[in-house]
């Protein structure tokens, strides 16, 4: 007998509910209910390794997602569970229970956020510059492709500081955007994954609309939040929820591809000189291809 098939026992025999029972067995996020439950026990598990861990973010975004809130309410309303479930369990006299619960002092938790992003990928202006200027430079010397886009990305990543950033380019006959260069964590699952209709009048979304309109963009603040709704299902699905920069990159005018660039992993909010040097790569970037065109 196997833990899983006793457990079901239990749950059965102790009348716990078709729900839990369903989430036992596998149920998935088609049944509301049974995910709910699945989502619970996986929050119990990832506190056990802190409110800031890897794993309590991973199962927090599946949970806003799921509700339809911020990362920082639904941890809001974990927390608030938490508490609760300290004082349910000191009233039947599991005090020990407690001590698995990890502290859900606001000024704790604030502490291990700074903590935790001391760690995190920071901008590095030294590097951002020297990008910025092979960029310039290439375009005299006509670079090869590969140096330009890595080049790039190095520039956004560890230069600017953006955690995640794709280059999408124009595929199978221009039809489709495709992943072509990832940088990040998490972000090479891209490269087999990410594919968009580039043309879709049933369901436009933000990708082709900063092509057409040739334009960078600022998704998660008030100046873009009448474009939100181009951020559709299948966009969030494979990036996630929260801000974002994105822009076209055009040769001449040559439609080539959309850049895309986030700090998702740590929830970091962009920042306005992120969204400057962002600009100016997209903008270097298009010219240097230009010039190889030109050859």
């Amino acid at each position: 007998t196997s833990f899983r098939q006793l457990t079901q026992g239990l749950v059965k025999s102790w009348n716990l509910g078709e729900t839990v029972s369903l989430a036992h067995a596998g149920a998935n996020q088609h049944d509301p209910a049974a995910y709910a439950v699945q989502l619970g026990v996986r929050i119990s598990e990832a506190a056990l390794q802190g409110w800031e861990s890897p794993e309590m973010e991973a199962v927090l975004a599946k949970m806003a997602a799921f509700v339809d809130l911020s990362a920082e309410d639904a941890l809001q309303q974990v927390l608030a569970s938490a508490e609760e479930a300290v004082k349910v369990a000191s009233t039947f006299g599991a005090s020990k229970l407690c001590r698995l619960i990890p502290n859900t002092d606001p000024e704790q938790i604030r502490l291990q956020q700074e903590e935790r992003k001391a760690r995190l990928l920071q901008p590095d202006l030294l590097v951002m510059q020297q990008a910025l200027q092979d960029l310039g430079l290439m375009i005299s010397a006509r670079a090869d492709v590969g140096l330009v886009l890595d080049t790039l990305l190095k520039g956004l990543h560890r230069g600017a500081g953006l955690e995640r950033v794709m280059l999408t380019v124009l595929a199978e006959g221009q039809s489709r955007f495709r992943a072509k260069r990832v940088i990040g964590d998490k972000s090479e699952q891209w490269l087999q994954d990410f594919v968009l209709p580039a043309e879709q009048a049933e369901q436009p979304h933000i990708f082709t609309y900063a092509l057409r309109h040739r334009e960078a963009i600022w998704m998660g603040v008030p100046a873009s939040y009448n474009l939100a709704e181009l951020v559709t299902q299948p966009i969030r699905r494979s990036l996630g929820n929260g801000m974002f920069f994105i822009a076209p990159i055009i040769a001449g005018t040559r439609e080539i591809g959309v850049l895309y660039a986030d700090s998702r992993l740590s929830g970091r909010a962009l920042r306005h000189e992120q969204f400057v040097a962002f600009q100016r790569f997209t903008q270097l970037t298009g010219r240097c291809l230009e010039a190889i065109s030109k050859r």
